[in-house]
């Protein structure tokens, strides 16, 4: 009995031999856990560059289809940057060459002085239900766009009649925004004090509101002109950022990613995000700073950053419908900071927006038709 006890005290663990073991587990795991989120951010990286991809294609058919690439925004309205005129965007009007011509049938389209915000349900009358579709392609899946819709203010037609902050929500995120303009939206039909147009040679990318550019005026070159470029989506139910149906500034178009004082991709310098809706701003500040994500001037949207969750970069596609990934270190020249008015590069005559040393590779790689050499090499 005595030997048989004597045995099976032989064959157990010792205290300090379980610890060792327990420590040898713990170091292997947090050796193989840095490999195993690589892996799946490597995973989230390659889906945004399919979506990336198909979404170049689509919207190379679209060209192909209506000889010029889609505006960012189809609209009868002055005003671009408040949400009283919700009109079909870019994104809404490349459905059809997305593989989602049934969506694309669904909304409203052909009624007079409709907004996609109308309808306040699906019982309604309106797109509720159309801009409330989460679309794959859409969505990055490095963001936390999916399951997330915005659910902030808008103006609506409804059954009551208009109105005004409504709080009906139900619009899908998207991470995608086309490359747009680079002078305050508001301006879009206006001229300068020079009486040149604001969508003149060095201030827009692919397209402008209500026009899209031609593969032929893309005299920079297709490989050398960003298309599409990620945005992140709104932190807060109430942030309009990263909207996939919303024709706005920041929610599925970029505008001013390249001036007025924005200095490159994933920039964290500055309050570079103009953007309608001031209350979400003063109550969500602090998160906003440590996201890098801050809200500067409040009333109307103007203004966006190109950004993503991607470690050292972003995705982007190119006009020529490649896609590739562009890193926070890009050659920027800082553009004169000139606030929230209405302004554009080279809209001063002596601001120097448009010299070499301020107009570098990030500006250059934004706008379509500025002339200079460029290489991403």
């Amino acid at each position: 009995m005595c030997q048989l006890t004597r045995r099976r005290s032989l064959g157990a663990f010792t205290l300090v031999e379980l610890l060792v073991v327990i420590a040898i587990i713990g170091i292997l795991v947090a050796l193989l856990l840095p490999a195993v989120q690589a892996a799946r951010e490597s995973a989230r990286r390659t889906q945004c560059v399919n979506n990336l991809k198909n979404l170049a294609i689509g919207l190379h058919n679209y060209h192909d289809t209506n000889g010029e690439f889609p505006p960012l925004v189809k609209t009868e309205s002055p005003t671009v940057g408040v949400d009283t005129r919700l009109a079909p965007n870019w994104a809404i009007l490349t459905l059809p060459f997305l593989e989602e011509q049934n969506l694309f049938d669904r909304f409203d389209l052909d009624v007079p002085n409709a907004r996609i915000s109308d309808g306040a349900g699906p019982d309604e009358a309106g797109d509720w239900s159309e801009r409330g579709a989460e679309l794959a392609v859409m969505l990055c899946p490095s963001d936390l766009g999916a399951g997330n819709p915005f659910t902030g203010s808008v103006t609506r037609q409804g059954s009551g009649g208009i109105v005004s902050g409504s709080t009906d929500g139900n619009w899908a995120r998207g991470n995608y925004g086309l490359n747009g303009i680079q002078f305050w939206p508001d301006s879009w039909k206006d001229t300068d004090t020079e009486g040149r147009p604001y969508a003149d040679d060095w201030n827009v990318g692919v397209s402008s509101i209500n026009k899209g550019l031609r593969i032929g005026q893309i005299t920079d070159g297709t490989s050398k002109t960003l298309m599409v470029a990620e945005l992140r989506v709104g932190l807060v139910p109430e942030d309009r950022r990263g909207v996939w149906a919303m024709g706005m500034c920041g929610s599925s178009w970029h505008c001013r990613h390249a001036t007025n004082g924005s200095t490159t991709i994933n920039d964290c310098v500055n309050d570079d995000d103009i953007l309608m809706d001031g209350t979400v701003l003063s109550q969500n500040k602090p998160a906003f700073a440590t996201e890098c994500m801050s809200i500067g001037y409040n009333q109307r949207s103007g203004q966006s950053i190109v950004r993503s969750l991607h470690p050292g970069g972003v995705n982007a596609a190119l006009a020529d419908a490649s896609v590739r990934f562009v890193s926070d270190f890009i050659e920027s020249g800082v553009q004169p900071f000139q606030g929230s008015a209405a302004s554009k590069i080279g809209g001063i005559a002596t601001d120097g927006s448009t010299s070499p040393e301020l107009f570098a590779t990030w500006q250059r790689l934004c706008v379509a038709r500025d002339g200079y050499v460029m290489s991403l090499e």
